[in-house]
């Protein structure tokens, strides 16, 4: 059912109020699938309270709310959970507490003191941005009036409803008003934070910049129209974005100082693209710079800036390394006694890889063009790879051989070995073959000792590594 805006609008102010906080709060207690008795309950609630309703869709409505209140602790802190307002699908493509802190402290080291949100969505940014800016400076800016509504009830900041380009030059005005009457003595900085939506490219929701919505030079220039010199603009992507789309047509973009495209990654993987812009109005040749960053762990509420909860490096404009590979891998014996890496995948996405390389893991080589894989004389101590606290993984290499089924099978039994698990990149080796092999091995001895079995392609040849279980992995 389509639902009108007004109605959803009023349905959280209603779900805000006494009696919807009473009954969201004994949905939350249900679970996702409330017993009986407590929807009667609910319907009764809603009978004497919910007047001017269809009280079908709010108890629909109060469930989905219900529901993603339930979920929000895997995103959010517990304070920001207890009273959270917003439906799943909201939900889902809100910033997690801790990359939405690690934002609102990078707007703070750029000397940011005021904060515009735009495409506020449930406000999963606008929380860190307000505990690192204070509510009176951060504007929330959505099409959605529902949106606003939650974003400002949430956090107590101010909130503008329209047109998200037209809003942002109203915001930058007026925050630039408020600086103006707090402080005669400092130059306000305007930090501005987008989230645009991305409309679906066949199932999936698109990561090109046509897909967005706003785009991003409908941004950039209304930003531009009221901006200062030093002021900031940070453009959220999907991190599976065409890096040189992104950044080919702003190098020489007049207004922009600096560009930076960041990968950023927390535990569970990457989560988000983000395009830091610096103006300034006399620059006509941007500063382009890419960068990889992790989110290590877990963060508190106040993550102290350079507390150790990050790890980011970046490649510095104009560096060109080469992709780099062992030139003599012709016999694959040669393999045995070193070690296989791994690197982390925001390296790799970010573009930064084989400049990380180049300054932490020298000795390194990539075993195979295009396949993401190092290799290795040591286990990383010597080179620098455990020091720099990215997640890689590191296997030391048993042995190699041809991937032909014999030949695997006794590799196998040569070590008396099983295997714990089966990894290929690219589909080289298909997963039903690789088991019909482990299984034959490992039914003639079932104590052997556990290893990790490769299928990889190098060229035209497929081979089979064999390489210790124990993975070490440097984070």
């Amino acid at each position: 059912m389509t639902i009108p805006d007004d109605a959803r609008l009023r349905a959280y102010h209603f779900a805000a109020s006494v009696t919807g906080a009473e009954i969201l709060a004994k949905l939350v207690a249900a679970g996702d699938a409330p017993a009986p008795g407590v929807l009667r309950l609910v319907d009764s609630e809603l009978e004497r309270h919910a007047d001017g309703f269809d009280r079908v869709w709010l108890r629909a409505f109060l469930c989905d709310l219900a529901r993603a209140r339930s979920k929000s602790s895997a995103k959010f802190l517990p304070r920001d959970t207890e009273n959270m307002l917003g439906e799943v699908s909201m939900l889902e493509q809100a910033s997690g507490h801790r990359v939405a802190t690690y934002k609102a402290q990078r707007f703070a080291r750029f000397g940011v003191h005021a904060m515009l949100d735009v495409c506020c969505g449930l406000g999963g940014d606008t929380r860190a941005l307000v505990r690192e800016f204070g509510a009176a400076a951060v504007f929330a800016i959505d099409r959605d009036a529902a949106a606003a509504f939650v974003t400002e009830n949430a956090t107590g900041c101010r909130s503008l409803v329209g047109d998200a380009c037209t809003e942002l030059r109203r915001a930058i005005v007026l925050a630039r008003a408020d600086g103006d009457t707090a402080s005669t003595t400092r130059r306000l900085r305007i930090g501005t934070h987008i989230d645009p939506a991305r409309r679906s490219e066949g199932k999936r929701r698109g990561a090109s910049l046509e897909a967005l919505e706003p785009g991003l030079e409908e941004c950039l220039d209304a930003v531009l129209e009221v901006a200062h010199d030093g002021d900031v603009v940070a453009f959220k992507l999907a991190p599976g974005l065409d890096a040189t789309e992104v950044l080919g047509h702003l190098h020489t973009r007049a207004g922009i100082e600096s560009v930076e495209l960041e990968w950023i990654a927390e535990p569970e993987g990457l989560v988000q693209a983000v395009l830091w812009i610096s103006l300034r109005t006399a620059a006509s040749l941007a500063r382009v710079t890419r960068r990889a960053t992790r989110i290590l762990a877990s963060m508190p509420e106040s993550m102290p800036a350079g507390a150790g909860a990050t790890v980011t490096f970046a490649m510095e404009p104009g560096a060109c390394v080469q992709r780099r590979q062992d030139p003599n891998y012709e016999d694959i014996d040669q393999l045995a006694g070193r070690v296989l890496i791994e690197p982390d995948p925001v390296l790799e996405r970010s573009g930064v890889l084989d400049a990380w390389l180049a300054e932490h893991a020298p000795t390194s080589r990539e075993l195979w063009p295009g396949l993401g894989l190092y290799v290795d004389r040591d286990d990383g101590g010597g080179s620098g790879f455990a020091a720099t606290r990215f997640r890689c993984r590191a296997t030391r290499i048993l042995a190699a051989s041809p991937w032909r089924p014999k030949k695997v099978r006794a590799l196998l039994d040569a070590r008396r070995a099983q295997v714990r698990e089966f990894r290929t990149r690219g589909r080289a080796v298909e997963f039903d073959e690789a088991r019909a092999i482990a299984s034959k091995a490992s039914a003639r001895d079932p104590d052997r000792d556990a290893v990790d079995l490769w299928g990889l392609r190098l060229g035209r040849r497929r081979i089979a590594l064999l390489t210790e279980s124990a993975v070490r992995s440097w984070s």
